[in-house]
């Protein structure tokens, strides 16, 4: 499948929204077809692929591969979210573990300004999942709308 690049509407989003946000963590909704690794580039300079984790940083994560309990996934985090500048967490799927959650809700409560936290889940997952708690998440912090609907 080909990547939809950044539209320019998107990029001036991202960096009122996000770059230049205090907001910590941001959560963001995508199109399926847009990738992680060039938001993640275009707001650190640093590309990191999807199957790369950590690179000069940058710190990038998917949560379906931590399925279904998410505390692997939460340990990572915990370890790196004092040492790297910027941590990406690609959701990847419409389903949430209740320790995920917990954890975001708990970030969402603290003051820091590093590392920039920013959570990416794809519009179908977000909005027409069937779990509760994928919405939950994404109604704890501030809400950068990349779709369509939200550059308007």
């Amino acid at each position: 499948m080909t990547n939809t690049p950044l539209l320019p509407r998107q990029k001036q989003k991202i960096i009122s929204e996000v770059k230049d946000s205090s907001d910590n963590p941001i959560f963001m909704i995508i199109y399926d077809t847009q990738s992680t690794a060039d938001i993640a580039e275009f707001l650190t300079g640093v590309r990191v692929e999807s199957y790369e984790i950590k690179k000069d940083g940058v710190a990038h994560f998917r949560l379906s591969n931590y399925l279904p309990t998410g505390e692997i996934l939460i340990e990572a985090l915990k370890e790196i979210v004092p040492v790297y500048d910027w941590v990406f967490l690609h959701t990847g799927c419409s389903i949430c573990p209740e320790i995920v959650l917990e954890f975001f809700d708990y970030l969402c409560q603290q003051r820091f300004s590093k590392p920039r936290i920013v959570v990416i889940g794809e519009k179908a997952d977000v909005l027409y999942g069937e779990d509760e708690r994928m919405k939950k998440l994404f109604g704890l912090g501030r809400l950068a709308d990349l779709t369509l609907e939200g550059i308007q």
